[in-house]
């Protein structure tokens, strides 16, 4: 017995069966059999979350090399490859606009000729034509940077031989240098000595502009996989500007040469029975401007007597007469004149008073020298804007002290320190001055030391409200500050020359922050009173005289 036990564990061990004996076991040596668990034949496979693919980006060949930069730099932030074929990328920044294609950034441009041009805007289709390598009538050359020439080929096509591409820095002076040449630039890249052209009768300048009909706009895009696009554009857009032409960062300023409502431009109102006379025909254009100046050489005076010799030096306009500032929608009045207290230091404080009633705001004048100094600072659209002025001229008896009202006189030093105290509070400072009333497009040598210093002294635009007569006009070495000698007339009653009678209106506009464009609207006075709209040849005249005084060639 203990030979077969052996042999048959020998057996089991080396993987043989052995036949099981006939001899039944004691009871005592049966196994107890516990049962086993039944056992499922379902295969359930675990839970796996698949890793996902690294995320690749392709890039549009023609971006702007600064967008292009923004965009790999949050590539590589955000740990995304780039490719060089759009089919392996699960990421496309892409000119084309898709079915469901999320909108980065636009870019918008301008075609800028020179600041001194007679030329009062271009066809698309010119630009076109030149773009492509055909000369156009007054049109040989189209002048652009590298990145401009690369993000609008796309639009235009391959830069034909007329395009030329110069440096950033050197593009202004191009389009100066180069005859019947104009410049395609960004909107934010625009500076005073360059002048946008409307483009098919669009002003780009005119925040009211919709865009959607203007041609020069790139719109860049982010398509790609549903888990792909969110974070990526949101990464994009906290790091790239949605556009170069926010209207909300826009504000534009109206400025306007001598106003003095008195003599014989009282006597021309009273006729026509509207207060609002000499504002009815230019309002349309003044009153759109976010804000509109006018400089008031004399004070209202509710019982101003009628005067009608054309020698007489004491002036005031009726009370009444305010409704022309208000049609015209006045913001800000400057008063530097040297008619302001022709009527006395009461009547002084009450026209003071009548534009404090009617929500005009004042500078350069007050009720002491104190208040006269104050900067008056507006805000608008984010931009900060500073207006200041002095009277060089006199009388000196007009001028404020500590304790009487009247004008601010000038004083280079003191003046000096309002301006940096202006700067200070503002993006942009506005000076005016009443200096030397001169009958000529060139302005004399005094006006011309007081002026240049006052723009070295910090002041972004120096303008001359004292002139009948319109006057030249320059820039800082950097082109991107300015004078304007004087605005001539704008409603007073010189008709006796073409001269006195011609005026002129700059509208300046400030994109965030910084100065970016003036552009002169040309008018002339009609009846003693009322300034119209120049004619084209009035206007040609009047633009021609100008920058031939300031040393512009005109073509």
């Amino acid at each position: 017995m203990h030979r077969l036990l052996f042999v048959c564990l020998l057996f089991f061990i080396l993987g043989c069966s052995v036949e099981p004996t006939t001899t039944p076991l004691p009871p005592t040596l049966s196994p107890t059999l516990t049962p086993q668990p039944t056992r499922t034949a379902t295969r359930v496979p675990p839970t796996v979350t698949p890793e996902p693919r690294p995320a690749i980006l392709w890039l549009e060949p023609n971006l702007d090399s600064h967008l292009r930069a923004a965009i790999q730099e949050v590539a590589a932030q955000e740990q995304i490859a780039i490719e060089s074929e759009p089919n392996n990328a699960s990421l496309r920044v892409t000119l084309v606009e898709s079915r469901d294609p999320l909108l980065l950034t636009e870019t918008v441009y301008v075609v800028a000729d020179r600041f001194a041009t007679l030329r009062d805007g271009v066809k698309f289709g010119d630009v076109q034509q030149v773009w492509q390598g055909t000369p156009r009538a007054e049109l040989s050359a189209l002048i652009v940077t590298q990145d401009t020439a690369m993000a609008l080929t796309p639009l235009l096509g391959a830069p034909g031989a007329l395009v030329q591409i110069v440096a950033p820095e050197a593009l202004t002076n191009a389009v100066w240098q180069t005859p019947h040449a104009l410049a395609i630039v960004p909107f934010d890249q625009l500076n005073p000595r360059l002048a946008a052209q409307t483009l098919d009768g669009q002003n780009i300048l005119d925040h009211t502009l919709d865009l959607d009909a203007y041609p020069l706009v790139v719109r860049v895009y982010v398509e790609g996989s549903a888990e792909r696009v969110p974070a990526f554009y949101n990464a994009l857009h906290a790091r790239v500007p949605a556009t170069n032409r926010d209207p909300e960062r826009m504000t534009s300023v109206i400025m306007t040469g001598v106003t003095a409502m008195g003599r014989f431009t009282a006597q021309a109102i009273d006729e026509s029975g509207d207060p609002a006379f000499p504002a009815r025909v230019v309002a349309p254009i003044l009153s759109r401007a976010d804000i509109t100046h006018v400089s008031n050489e004399i004070p209202f005076v509710d019982d101003c007597p009628p005067n009608l010799e054309h020698d007489s030096i004491r002036l005031c306009s009726k009370s009444a007469n305010i409704e022309t500032f208000k049609v015209l929608g006045v913001d800000i009045v400057g008063l530097t004149g040297n008619h302001a207290g022709d009527f006395g230091y009461d009547n002084y404080v009450k026209t003071l008073e009548l534009y404090e009633k009617n929500g005009m705001k004042y500078y350069a004048g007050g009720r002491n020298q104190a208040d006269a100094r104050k900067p008056l600072i507006i805000e608008h659209h984010g931009n900060r804007i500073a207006f200041l002025g002095a009277n060089s001229f006199g009388p000196q008896s007009y001028w404020a002290t500590a304790d009487k009202p009247g004008t601010n006189g000038y004083d280079a030093d003191k003046l000096k320190q309002d301006i940096a105290l202006a700067r200070a509070q503002a993006d942009v400072v506005f000076v005016e001055f009443q200096a030397d009333e001169v009958y000529s497009y060139t302005p004399d040598a005094t006006n011309v030391e007081i002026f240049r210093r006052t723009l070295n002294d910090g002041a972004d635009v120096v303008t001359g409200v004292q002139n009948h007569h319109p006057a030249s006009i320059e820039f800082n070495a950097a082109g991107t500050r300015e004078i304007l000698y004087g605005l001539g007339n704008f409603s007073f009653d010189q008709m006796y020359s073409d001269e006195v009678r011609q005026g002129l209106i700059p509208r300046h506009l400030i994109y965030d922050g910084k100065l970016v464009q003036t552009e002169l609207l040309t008018t002339m006075l009609d009846q003693y009173a009322q300034p119209r709209w120049a004619t084209a040849p009035e206007r040609a005249a009047i633009l021609r005289a100008v920058f031939a005084a300031s040393g512009f060639k005109t073509e």
